[in-house]
């Protein structure tokens, strides 16, 4: 019995371990199967962060390229916006460069004329003009001045590169005339009245009634808003005397009726002027009104061309033309003149031929009235003869026919030039010293019958530089001035530096 039970108690036992193993068994498997569906699941999601994470480097990445593009349009937006900064800004500056280069040549003329070409040229752009010329060293200065039209005046008299300028005596005002006097005060008073400049006193002789009528105007307030549309200085022959000069203005101010017109008389006794020569005015002899409330529309004159280039000296040579100008500079004086016909300053010559006469006529058009202390005609035989001594080297070197220009046709001095031009000897020209001597010329010949040129020179055949010194006897000409007839040499020689 207990074998049986035993027996039993074994089999139950043995039935219990299978039975335990196989449990083991499944629960490995499932442990197993966990396992794996833990490392499956880890790896999933080992995957979907890979993935989650490649999809946000993915997208941080096109974020960031997105970021980097936008950031870099944004760069070159800013680059972009500096450059057309950039470009605006040098647009601008062209623009004031070109702007810069343009100038009324009609108040360019209006200087270079000596004021006897203004006509509508408002007084500031006179006065705009001649203050570029003067920063410009194109007009010198006479410190004895203190009117623009005496500023003017004095410019002409003493060109700043002029050896000469000193000739008019420093303390004596450029002598001008009671017309223009009269014309700048007029044109002055606007400026004044309106409180925006002194300059009108200037005109006036202090303490005179004219002075005093002047200054309690303005401070009665009724001559505001003060505005001058014209002015005109009556022929002498309309004014009521001798002593008297009459203008005609046309005006409108804070207590006028409207655009008016009206007559002025000025006293102008010979003894109007001190002993320095300065014009001043004292009396209003007489005035009438003659139009009120009128229609009136001011004649503005203006044309803008390119300002000129040339060099100072040039210009100043062109519009002082008179003086002697510097021997080595003919090239840039006629660039200079050039300019000033291309832009309008200066009427272009239809009659004269060369340079020198072009100029003078030029001048000539436009009412050059040089008001010179002295005779100056002097210096015009020496502008004459630095040009034709040019002329002549350009005509042996087959550059130039102008010198004949300056020769009287079939004489001798033109056979002798012609025959030396053909000989072939005077080739490879060139003038080194140009100086003219004046001491033949006579104040009392019009105009002077002989002139030296002295020059150093060589050419093909000299074979070395050569001074020499020769006497030209000269005529006038309506149209170019002068014609030289012929020549005699009187040295030529080696010449030692």
């Amino acid at each position: 019995m207990r074998k049986y039970l035993f027996a039993l108690f074994s089999v139950a036992m043995l039935i219990g371990c299978q039975s335990g193993e196989e449990e083991a068994g499944d629960t490995s498997t499932e442990s197993e199967s966990v396992s794996e569906e833990t490392i499956e699941q880890e790896t999933t999601e080992a995957e979907t962060t890979e993935e989650s994470t490649e999809e946000s480097t993915e997208k941080s990445a096109e974020d960031l390229t997105e970021e980097s593009t936008d950031s870099e349009g944004s760069e070159n937006e800013a680059d972009n916006s500096e450059e057309s900064t950039e470009s605006d800004t040098s647009s601008d500056q062209a623009s004031g460069e070109s702007d810069s280069e343009q100038v009324n040549v009609l108040a360019t003329r209006c200087i270079i004329s000596n004021l006897g070409d203004c006509e509508g040229v408002p007084l500031e752009a006179q006065k705009a003009e001649y203050e570029r010329l003067l920063n410009e060293g194109v007009l010198g200065k006479m410190d004895v001045t203190d009117t623009f039209l005496e500023d003017v005046l004095g410019s002409h008299l003493t060109m700043h590169n002029q050896n000469d300028a000193g000739t008019f005596p420093e303390d004596r005002y450029p002598p001008s005339s009671v017309d223009d006097t009269i014309k700048y005060f007029t044109m002055e008073l606007e400026n004044y009245y309106n409180g925006e400049s002194e300059a009108a006193l200037g005109y006036l002789k202090e303490g005179s009634s004219l002075y005093q009528s002047t200054v309690e105007n303005k401070k009665a307030g009724d001559f505001m808003d003060y505005k001058l549309y014209d002015v005109k200085v009556m022929p002498l022959e309309d004014s009521a005397g001798p002593d008297s000069r009459e203008i005609e203005r046309v005006y409108s101010h804070a207590s006028s009726n409207g655009i008016e017109r009206d007559r002025v008389s000025y006293d102008t006794p010979e003894n109007n002027s001190g002993d320095n020569g300065k014009i001043q005015l004292a009396a209003i002899e007489d005035h009438e009104l003659l139009e009120e409330n009128i229609d009136y529309e001011e004649e503005i004159n203006e044309a803008y061309g390119s300002a000129n280039t040339a060099p100072a000296h040039a210009r100043e040579c062109v519009i002082q033309f008179i003086r002697t100008c510097k021997s080595d500079a003919v090239d840039d004086v006629r660039d200079a003149y050039d300019q000033y016909v291309a832009n309008g300053t200066l009427p272009e010559a239809t009659e004269a031929e060369s340079y020198p006469a072009r100029i003078d006529e030029s001048r000539t058009e436009i009412d050059y009235a040089i008001r010179a202390a002295g005779s100056m005609s002097a210096k015009n035989y020496v502008n004459y003869f630095q040009h034709y001594a040019y002329d002549l080297m350009q005509y042996y070197n087959d550059k130039s026919d102008d010198v004949i220009y300056y020769l009287e046709p079939d004489s001798e001095a033109y056979d002798a030039i012609v025959a030396n031009k053909e000989t072939g000897n005077y080739n490879d020209h060139e003038n080194y010293l140009v100086n003219v001597d004046d001491k033949n010329f006579s104040y009392m010949s019009n105009p002077p019958q002989k002139m030296i040129l002295e020059r150093v020179y060589s050419h093909a055949t000299s074979e070395r530089k050569r001074k020499n010194s020769v006497l030209y006897k000269l005529k006038l000409d309506e149209v170019s001035g002068i014609k030289i007839i012929s020549y005699e040499e009187l040295s030529d020689e080696p010449f030692d530096e």
